[in-house]
């Protein structure tokens, strides 16, 4: 045990004294809240934030591409209402949507449409998710409609079901430059 300095000892002693403690208890765990029940989803699904308000898009089975913009997750009616934003995704298609990381209000969304050769796609909206641009092809060739999508800061990561690689596709800029695809060879992915 650690012996008290000679102050400590004297205040201890002294007439008078209160003992009293001093604490402070942080709880900073993040809670969870299940905003809306009982309305799950089989179809392919995805989400991000914005500034203000939560988008998400999915694939309907008549393969429809549809937005949803929720700016107030508590109220459940929004979570009703889905709008169309194109109407030729394969319906065995995968969907990704992510923000820019220099601009929340930057979306963009990933789609794979058509038939052999399959093609992604992608469409961005600069307000949020308000508004939407007409749908462009990122790449073509796909094998299968099948590829796993996923996506970070408006850029793409997919996996290419015809040579089972896992690839990164790149644009240089928000609104210029094409699209350029790499095979991400960080992760190890080897064809199988």
């Amino acid at each position: 045990m650690r012996p008290l300095t000679p102050t400590l000892l004297a205040a201890q002693r002294a007439p008078g004294a209160v003992p009293a403690v001093r604490a402070r208890i942080e709880d900073r765990e993040l809670r969870w809240t299940c905003l809306l029940g009982g309305i799950d989803s089989a179809r392919p699904t995805a989400g991000c934030t914005t500034r203000d308000a939560l988008v998400r898009v999915r694939i309907s089975a008549a393969g429809a591409l549809e937005v949803q913009r929720i700016d107030d997750p508590a109220a459940g009616d929004p979570w009703q209402v889905w709008t169309l934003l194109a109407a030729d995704a394969n319906p065995a298609s995968d969907v990704a949507i992510s923000a820019e990381d220099a601009d929340g209000d930057h979306l963009r969304a990933f789609y794979v449409r058509g038939s052999d050769p399959y093609r992604v796609s992608w469409l961005q909206s600069a307000d949020g998710g308000r508004t939407w641009s007409a749908p462009s092809d990122c790449f073509s060739g796909l094998a299968s409609p099948s590829a796993g999508l996923a996506s970070a800061n408006a850029q793409l990561f997919y996996h290419d079901p015809g040579d089972h690689y896992l690839k990164l596709a790149l644009r240089s800029g928000w609104d210029t430059g094409g699209w350029a695809v790499h095979v991400w060879a960080g992760s190890g992915a080897l064809p199988t």
